[in-house]
């Protein structure tokens, strides 16, 4: 059984050896947050089928990544036998990592929460943020430091296939709820795009998982919340709204030629978002 497939799962577990000593400073992001979340025990059985991505995200505060004693990032993850590949014209550029002489295979990026104003080229491309004195560099994203609030923890031992990861320690994954409100909220942010199945996985415990929005308050400005709501409601408001479609149509493409497979339809993606509406507008006293 994969988590992703077998080369991302190769590339996961080589990457995840390489930074243990700065795991307890990284939240893993992206699809394959959504991915880990299966395993973790308040999970629920789901038909949807499993996300495909070739992007291992970790989000991270650049303050947070001092040595410590710790040797440097470039050096554990050019040990892993990775390299650096280069984007945009922007001083420091984004970086993202692959395997030497894999050219299409699976790569790993930094992002990092977006500070005041983004700084950016004549181009329209952003800057990313230096880390480490510039060995590796994270890719400022608005709304990120959404996922780096009261992260949850998964043993990545108990996750089929992980069984041989025993020592490590946990994998931080973002709360389902903000894993959320961040897709949401950045989906017309230049160059990211959004997902938005995570709560059927959980969706016989989405009230409790609503119930973590009032400790979001004080900590993010209330108008994260309020837009956030307005739009889920909007990208959620009927079946052939633009959520449940776009997510059905997901669905669809990822079991293409499988047999047995589950089908998802833009009913049940609006049935479970629906009582996750529900229950945050409850949680936040609407």
């Amino acid at each position: 059984m994969a988590l992703i497939s077998r080369d991302f799962d190769d590339f996961f577990r080589r990457v995840i050896r390489a930074i243990e000593p700065y795991l307890p400073d990284m939240v893993i992001a992206g699809g394959c947050a959504n991915a880990l979340y299966r395993y973790h025990p308040q999970a629920t059985a789901t038909p949807i089928p499993k996300p495909m991505t070739k992007d291992l995200d970790l989000a991270c505060e650049p303050a947070s990544l001092g040595l410590a004693g710790r040797r440097p990032l470039a050096d554990l993850i050019r040990d892993a036998g990775l390299i650096a590949r280069l984007f945009g014209q922007t001083n420091p550029p984004v970086m993202k990592f692959s395997l030497e002489g894999s050219e299409t295979g699976p790569e790993v990026e930094l992002l990092c929460p977006l500070v005041g104003t983004p700084q950016r080229t004549n181009e329209g491309e952003m800057q990313a943020i230096a880390l480490q004195d510039g060995g590796v560099t994270a890719q400022p994203l608005r709304y990120l430091d959404l996922l780096l609030f009261e992260p949850w923890e998964i043993d990545l031992a108990q996750v089929p296939g992980f069984g041989d990861m025993t020592g490590m320690p946990p994998l931080r994954i973002p709360r389902p709820l903000t894993y959320v409100m961040q897709k949401v909220l950045s989906r017309d942010e230049p160059g990211r795009t959004s997902a938005k199945r995570e709560s059927v996985v959980f969706r016989d415990v989405l009230g409790p998982i609503a119930a973590a929005l009032p400790a979001l308050r004080g900590s993010f400005p209330d108008e994260w919340i309020r837009r956030f709501i307005r739009e889920m409601e909007s990208l959620f408001r009927t079946p052939q709204s633009e959520g449940p479609v776009s997510a059905a149509r997901v669905a669809r493409a990822s079991v293409v030629g499988l047999a047995r497979a589950p089908r998802i339809d833009e009913k049940m993606v609006h049935a479970s978002v629906d009582r996750l509406i529900s229950d945050i507008k409850s949680a936040r006293g609407q």
